[in-house]
């Protein structure tokens, strides 16, 4: 509760309507797998693009990929990933593949910019 004895929650880089979900909690977890399986089974979504990736641990992810495959074994699974080395949750075991921003920008600015610099360094850190 918050100090006016309202209900009250942290959320994502203050974005109200993105709360933050505390993953190392069974019951939260259960939730989410059970909100996955759900949408996979019931509905027949194809997959997940699961926003914020790279603050959730690689551990959480290889559980919700392990959920999710046997809810859906042909499911598709894409993390967003901002800065940080993609290969710390994609592989196998753990999600299909993840936005590339940084590899993005890099080819943009080789190909506009002519700074080779950039995309070789931005593909030497996914090695």
């Amino acid at each position: 509760e918050s100090a006016e004895g309202c209900f009250a929650y942290d959320c994502w880089e203050g974005h109200a309507m993105l709360p933050e979900l505390d993953v190392t909690n069974h019951d939260v977890k259960q939730h989410i797998f059970d909100v996955a399986r759900f949408w996979l089974c019931e509905v027949g979504v194809a997959g997940w693009r699961l926003d914020v990736a790279y603050e959730v641990s690689a551990e959480f992810w290889s559980e919700f990929r392990n959920v999710c495959k046997e809810a859906k074994h042909d499911c598709w699974l894409v993390g967003e990933i901002i800065h940080e080395n993609y290969n710390t949750i994609v592989g196998d075991g753990m999600l299909g593949s993840a936005t590339n921003y940084q590899l993005s920008k890099a080819m943009w600015s080789s190909l506009n910019d002519l700074n080779y610099g950039e995309l070789t360094w931005s593909m030497q850190r996914e090695q």
